[in-house]
């Protein structure tokens, strides 16, 4: 199984290229988006990030004092960030979400705080918070904190589903795929995890659709 995946990564990373994920002009941003993205599509998570940064809740880098930016974020409280987040939908649970996480990190410290956890605590922690459950946490890790942790999302399971890999728990899915790679540097699988996740959504979209599958034009189809 581990050496199929690996193709799945092989062929899918020739035939699209580097994806560039995750998109955010800092990590604060990054995370922030992570937990809007729940149950919305990208777009509509773009037009609540822009409200927010237009509004100065959001750093232009990370250069700028992230902790500044979530204490701004408690003090405003929960009317005014669901009024601003609300094309992310359901913006009464995702402003309560945005808020225990501020609070969170305040709390410990930032991101020099959260930092001198290691990865499983600091998962366990993420995943303690209401609102964040192991996808969003996991992106979290990934992306904000450049940890070697993979993503499993919809997409992930479609297309595993259909090359004869697990694809139902979601443990199980990440660890097969992080143990795929364990012969890799850390910093190798950082990369590695950020890019196979961001090209089985790009193939799902394309190709693996949930209905009316392209299976022959599908750059996968040789894995078949």
């Amino acid at each position: 199984m581990e050496e199929r995946v690996r193709q799945l990564f092989r062929v899918l990373f020739e035939h699209y290229g580097p994806q560039k994920w995750w998109p955010g002009k800092s990590r604060l941003e990054i995370i922030v988006g992570a937990i809007l993205t729940q149950n919305t599509a990208w777009k509509n998570v773009e037009r609540a990030i822009e409200n927010l940064r237009n509004a100065g809740f959001l750093p232009s880098s990370d250069d700028e004092d992230a902790l500044y930016y979530a204490r701004k974020f408690l003090r405003a409280g929960e009317e005014v960030i669901r009024e601003l987040i609300k094309p992310a939908g359901f913006f009464n649970q995702k402003s309560r979400y945005l808020l225990n996480f501020m609070e969170f990190f305040v709390e410990a410290g930032g991101f020099e705080g959260l930092e001198r956890l290691d990865t499983d605590t600091l998962r366990k922690r993420l995943l303690s918070l209401r609102g964040i459950g192991h996808e969003t946490a996991d992106s979290i890790l990934l992306y904000a904190f450049g940890k070697p942790i993979f993503v499993v999302d919809a997409y992930t399971r479609r297309v595993f589903l259909r090359h004869g890999l697990p694809a139902n728990g979601y443990e199980e899915v990440r660890l097969l795929v992080e143990n795929s790679f364990r012969d890799k540097e850390e910093g190798e699988r950082v990369k590695i995890f950020n890019e196979f996740h961001a090209l089985l959504v790009r193939v799902g979209k394309d190709y693996c659709k949930k209905k009316n599958p392209l299976c022959a034009r599908c750059p996968l189809s040789t894995l078949l």
